[in-house]
């Protein structure tokens, strides 16, 4: 639905997918209950990161997936989502096994309307291919794109 009212009302939206770096190592280590401590209070890190109007889901093992939107199509969300990875990742995590320096890192596709409306499949998996880099990249990275139309350009790599 943002996707369809952005596409015929204007603004961007943009999809990121934060995943806790080392989350099969804390598994591991700490065992199942630490990591689902530990995403406990990564969930409620982000949620108080967010604003109201966001949308945060969890998406898959250490990974967390948010939905921001603005009515002003020249948004910059590399701003918004690095304050957010740096306030998840502000300090330790106490968990009932020990406590656990975090962090993480980012992956977010940035969606401009202009011709061709973008599937919710097509943002998703561009935003996991820009997760996936940044996870090469080394830890609390982040990489974002923008897609206008069928044009694309980088805003920025971190």
């Amino acid at each position: 639905a943002v996707l369809s009212q952005t596409y015929t009302r204007g603004g961007a939206v943009c999809l990121c997918l934060l995943e806790l770096d080392r989350f099969d190592e804390i598994i591991n280590n700490q065992g199942y209950l630490a990591g689902d401590e530990a995403l406990v209070i990564l969930a409620q890190r982000i949620r108080k990161a967010l604003r109201p109007l966001d949308f945060l889901s969890r998406y898959w093992g250490g990974t967390f997936a948010f939905l921001l939107h603005s009515a002003d199509q020249a948004m910059n969300f590399e701003p918004v989502i690095r304050r957010i990875l740096d306030e998840v990742c502000i300090e330790p995590v106490e968990t009932s096994t020990g406590v656990l320096d975090i962090s993480c890192s980012a992956g977010a596709q940035v969606y401009l309307p202009n011709a061709t409306e973008l599937t919710v499949n097509e943002l998703e998996l561009m935003a996991l291919a820009h997760l996936g880099q940044a996870k090469q990249e080394g830890e609390q990275c982040l990489r974002i794109e923008t897609k206008k139309g069928l044009a694309t350009n980088h805003d920025a790599f971190l």
